[in-house]
């Protein structure tokens, strides 16, 4: 879908709800960050996966990576509620390489449309979480 279908879908849709419901959607959006991500490695529980994507909606933290090595990366959908299609899941297979892609996709993300640096820092934190077994 291009963008202007995006939009275009979007104001449809937009057409279902109450002024009061757009309002509260767009608030806790606004709220949402992208400055901080969650990075998680090779966790081997689901229930540790899930417990994670909860708290990541409920702090905000827009992205989540999750790097596979030896486990494949699975939540709990009991645990996590449904919440994983709210936030940014983001995927890997072992690679070392990884950890330059997060950091170049977060610099890209946190760039401003007119390519500058915005005035936050652009050094932005990950939390980093591995196998807890």
């Amino acid at each position: 879908m291009s963008s202007k279908e995006d939009i275009q879908l979007q104001e449809y849709l937009e057409g279902f709800l109450t002024d009061a419901r757009k309002e509260r959607m767009h608030s806790v959006l606004a709220q949402r960050t992208r400055y901080i991500a969650c990075v998680l490695e090779d966790l081997f529980d689901p229930l540790n996966g899930s417990a994670v994507i909860r708290h990541c909606d409920a702090l905000g933290i827009q992205e989540v990576h999750a790097i596979e090595n030896k486990h494949r990366f699975k939540s709990d959908s009991g645990v996590d509620m449904g919440t994983a299609q709210w936030l940014d899941m983001n995927i890997y297979r072992s690679d070392h390489s990884i950890p330059r892609t997060i950091k170049a996709q977060r610099r890209a993300a946190n760039e401003s449309a007119d390519g500058k640096a915005p005035a936050i820092p652009t050094r932005t934190p990950e939390v980093l979480s591995g196998n807890l077994r």
